[in-house]
């Protein structure tokens, strides 16, 4: 009698389980972009079984050149460890900030990030990357101008989606959910926000960065 009661029991939790994971707005993306290993090993030949042989390691891709959505801006960084060369970039601050349009927190916090844009111009430059989204360029000008966006967007999704797969590794982050927003001081990395943060927890960190470097 008690095995009868604990099945319904359990297929209420189970559905209640699944509901709450699609309702969440800050949903887990990391399935969705395609995670193929950044290390592949090639496969060993029938032939080749009985023989003690090493793996061929694949090179990973280091250099990226990215576009906005016009093509007629570009961003050149080159990933070294937690560094990154901002090789076209003279701002001590750098804010690369992972997003996608259908993400509300994302879409949320793209004014204020602007406002942190225009407020310290001096000192930061951010980079926004479109990350697991078909979105096509002229409708990534129509997000920029509804949203006020002042920054650099690329909207390479191929790039883009290998930059956050292998930041992820780097950053030891378990599960990638948007928006990521990852600071450099001077080409090495300083913090990260997974999902959405009040804006005034990067502009402490600015400032933090800003009076170390005055000291």
């Amino acid at each position: 009698m008690r095995i009868y009661l604990l099945v319904p029991l359990f297929i209420i939790l189970f559905i209640t389980s699944c509901s709450d994971d699609n309702d969440s707005e800050n949903k887990d993306i990391t399935k969705e972009i395609i995670d193929t290993e950044l290390l592949p090993v090639e496969p060993i030949k029938e032939e080749d079984r009985n023989l003690v042989a090493k793996p061929i390691i694949k090179e990973i891709k280091k250099d990226f050149i990215l576009s906005d959505s016009t093509n007629n801006i570009k961003q050149s960084i080159k990933i070294e460890d937690k560094k990154i060369d901002f090789e076209n970039i003279d701002k001590p601050i750098v804010i690369l900030n992972f997003f996608a349009s259908w993400c509300s927190p994302c879409v949320g916090q793209t004014p204020y990030l602007s406002d942190l844009q225009n407020k310290y111009k001096k000192y930061i430059s951010i980079i926004g990357l479109v990350v697991n989204e078909d979105i096509s360029n002229n409708d990534l000008k129509e997000f920029k101008k509804k949203n006020n966006v002042n920054f650099f967007l690329s909207n390479d999704q191929e790039n883009n989606n290998q930059i956050i797969l292998i930041l992820k590794e780097k950053l030891k982050i378990d599960k990638l959910r948007l928006p990521l927003a990852i600071m450099y001081q001077n080409d090495k990395y300083y913090i990260h926000y997974e999902g959405a943060v009040p804006i005034e927890m990067m502009e402490s960190d600015i400032l933090q960065i800003l009076e170390s470097k005055n000291n």
